[in-house]
């Protein structure tokens, strides 16, 4: 038995929403950052003359400004980042160090003078292109191997480039010899030269490698700490030194003492070689207290460029002279940077709207600082600018606010949190006080920072600390928090008295 198949054609009316040209793009220029801006705009321009730009934004490659201050955000990175592939063990034998200069105080201007554009062109003709760690290195391979022809040179050039961005060589000797087209007895030799150039560790194959070329080239070969390093490093990065001592048949003050030589090497001896300029965070807000103490948004007219439409094509637009021909295209041009400009206002409104809403919500942050942060989600914000919860997550993408207290993302602001119950017999919300994440982090930092370092404390105690303050956090919860402040373990922790 066939069942019979029928078809038929109907219509049916389906409401779909689509975003036109216009506000694609106004979503594009909104989540750009001030730089991406500039470089949509002079993009535009080159296809449209009817856009202009002022106040061009260069600025943001430094800052010529005179009186203004750079804040070098400068952050130490992980150092043991290539321990045999272990990362339990690599960020256990440096401690992270994070230093930032939060200072900022950028001089604005409305109009852009002769003067600031002299400025402009002395800083960026003054710039020096930074020495890329590869030209360094050729400079001292061919200080020590001067016959650039030599097959010695060619193998030298071969390990230079096997190098990755911390200096370790990351090619055997067979592969450095058959890519350098020498025999192994000259790429070996390659290497050895390699690894006697400043800084030392350079071409060193492994972390342990690495610290032991430093360790030579400061003559302590043979010294405990060289011990250690060479024999004793997953040791070391899991804070046994009871054991080691014991290993090594030396007191633990001595092995003590040669830790402390040990962490003074560098584990990525090329990291600052390169030369690479630190960049500049240029704040798209900033925030400050007023003189009569209410607190003052202002938008960072540096960050945000201006865009006009061009005098003499606006007024052409609107003759009635104008050849026929020239008219749609004229028009097209004149309705497209019309466009750009409402959709820079609409990115400068939402952003200062948003920063409003952020310091209204935030107020304890701007009064006393990074402990007083509490929990907020895009969603409340949203509600209160009175936009959808994307554009709110689109306009804070790579923004940043210059507050008394430093300079931060926006994304800074937005926290998960935890309720702090003041009260145990508190009903309907009452004596309950809402602790962001962030808090909890500087609570628990705090917490190890006056610890006992010969009993340090653990997840779990640190965990009925915060119970105890009426914080009720699970102790994978402070792990996970430990872990993002870059603080080790317990045991990695403890001092031995």
């Amino acid at each position: 038995m066939t069942q019979a198949m029928s078809l038929s054609q109907g219509q049916r009316l389906v409401q779909t929403q689509q975003l036109s040209v216009q506000q694609m793009q106004a979503m594009k220029l909104l989540q750009s950052t001030s730089l991406e801006l500039v470089q949509e705009i002079r993009q535009r321009m080159e296809l449209n003359p009817v856009i202009e730009l002022h106040n061009p934004m260069e600025v943001l490659a430094g800052n010529p400004l005179e009186g203004a201050q750079e804040r070098l955000a400068s952050e130490k990175d992980r150092q043991l980042d290539a321990l045999e592939h272990d990362e339990t063990l690599r960020s256990q034998i440096f401690a992270d160090s994070y230093d930032s200069d939060s200072s900022l105080d950028i001089e604005r201007s409305s109009t852009w003078t002769s003067d600031d554009e002299e400025k402009r062109q002395f800083f960026f003709n003054s710039q020096i292109a930074p020495v890329s760690l590869q030209e360094q290195l050729t400079e001292q391979l061919r200080e020590r191997v001067p016959d650039s022809q030599s097959p010695l040179f060619r193998a030298g050039l071969e390990v230079l480039g096997n190098l990755d961005d911390k200096g370790l060589l990351k090619a055997t000797d067979e592969e450095l010899a058959a890519g350098a087209q020498v025999d192994l007895q000259t790429a070996q030799e390659a290497v050895r030269i390699v690894q006697k150039f400043d800084p030392a560790g350079i071409g060193g194959r492994t972390p342990r490698e690495l610290l032991l070329l430093q360790l030579d080239r400061a003559n302590e070969h043979g010294d405990i700490a060289y011990e250690i390093v060479d024999s004793h490093l997953e040791e070391l990065a899991r804070n046994r030194l009871p054991q080691i001592a014991k290993a090594l048949d030396v007191d633990l003050e001595e092995v003590q003492e040669a830790v402390e030589r040990i962490r003074q090497l560098n584990p990525s001896p090329a990291s600052g070689l390169a030369g690479t300029p630190t960049p500049t965070v240029v704040p798209d807000v900033i925030v400050r207290r007023g003189p009569d103490g209410s607190w003052n948004v202002r938008l960072n007219d540096i960050a945000f460029p201006s865009v006009t439409l061009n005098h003499e094509y606006e007024q052409m637009h609107k003759e009635k002279s104008l050849p026929k021909e020239a008219r749609p295209w004229l028009t097209e041009k004149v309705e497209e940077a019309r466009g750009l400009v409402n959709n820079l206002d609409f990115r400068r409104t939402t952003i200062g709207k948003i920063a409003e809403a952020i310091v209204a919500l935030q107020l304890d942050f701007f009064e006393k600082g990074e402990s007083a942060l509490k929990p907020l989600v895009q969603a409340t914000v949203a509600e209160r600018v009175g936009v959808h919860e994307t554009t709110v997550s689109r306009a804070i993408a790579n923004k940043y606010m210059d507050t008394p207290w430093g300079v931060f993302e926006f994304q800074h602001f937005f926290s998960r949190g935890f309720v702090r119950q003041g009260n145990e017999e508190a009903t309907d919300g009452e004596g309950k006080e809402e602790v962001s994440s962030r808090t909890i982090r500087l609570r628990i930092r705090e917490m190890v920072e006056n610890e006992d370092p010969v009993h340090p404390l653990s997840d779990q105690a640190m965990a009925d600390r915060l119970a105890a303050e009426g914080i009720k956090v699970a102790r994978r919860t402070v792990m996970k928090y430990r872990e993002a402040e870059g603080i080790r373990g317990t045991s990695i922790r403890r001092k031995f008295g």
